[in-house]
């Protein structure tokens, strides 16, 4: 088992995460269960989820999507995605593991940063850049699922700055460029799972069709056919 998945999977960090969600008050999701309701069974929920994360049986529930008024015009309505207690657990867990190594690329980069940023011309600090882009680009593409959510990945992405100018300007816009790649990730992926199971439910069925046929061939086979002055 990956390092970082056995980080995961350990019950006292998944406890830990549980006490962030708690302390926050979140409200629940779409399976209805709410704190207090989660406090009550967390003996028995958290080593499930456990066992869950390392067997990679454990999935998330969808979201509930509910409206709010916005703060600067109450006429106008925002939709929220509510994600179940259980899934915000996962993900504070998730963080916990990831945050400290983001954090850690992160001191260096600034090094980095801090002294080639002084020496060097805009342009070569813009080639750093652009190829720093094309890497994390590369890198939402190749292993996005282990940024565990949305949240998770704004936050990589809020833990460094790019070295050119121009690129730091524009680095919400390249957040978001990166994050709607992830996005398209992620629906691809749902799309590639549920076709497999479209095609084994396919195949099932077509096992099923062709016993059931089988089975009705015999009979009419074996059955006898009456006709006028006797049987054959």
């Amino acid at each position: 088992m990956p390092a970082q998945l056995n980080a995961l999977c350990q019950i006292p960090r998944l406890y830990l995460a549980w006490n962030t969600v708690k302390t926050k008050g979140s409200a629940g999701g779409i399976d209805g269960i709410s704190i207090l309701e989660f406090e009550k069974e967390k003996r028995k929920e958290i080593p499930k989820m456990a066992e869950e994360l390392k067997a990679g049986t454990w999935k998330s529930q969808p979201y509930m999507e509910i409206e709010v008024a916005k703060k600067k015009n109450p006429d106008e309505m925002r939709k929220l995605g509510m994600t179940a207690i259980r899934d915000k657990i996962v993900q504070h867990a998730i963080k916990s593991v990831i945050e400290p190594r983001y954090e850690k690329s992160n001191r260096v980069w600034e090094g980095f940063s801090n002294y080639y940023g002084k020496l060097l011309p805009q342009e070569d600090l813009e080639y750093f850049d652009t190829v720093l882009l094309k890497r994390l680009v590369s890198i939402v593409h190749e292993r996005f699922d282990t940024f565990g959510s949305k949240s998770n990945l704004q936050f990589a992405l809020s833990t460094f700055s790019f070295l050119s100018l121009q690129y730091q300007l524009k680095k919400k816009q390249f957040s978001s460029e990166i994050i709607a790649e992830y996005i398209g990730e992620k629906l691809k992926d749902k799309q590639e799972i549920d076709a497999k199971k479209n095609r084994k439910l396919i195949q099932e069925r077509k096992k099923e069709y062709r016993k059931l046929e089988a089975e009705t061939s015999g009979l009419l086979v074996n059955k006898p056919v009456i006709l006028r002055g006797g049987v054959l």
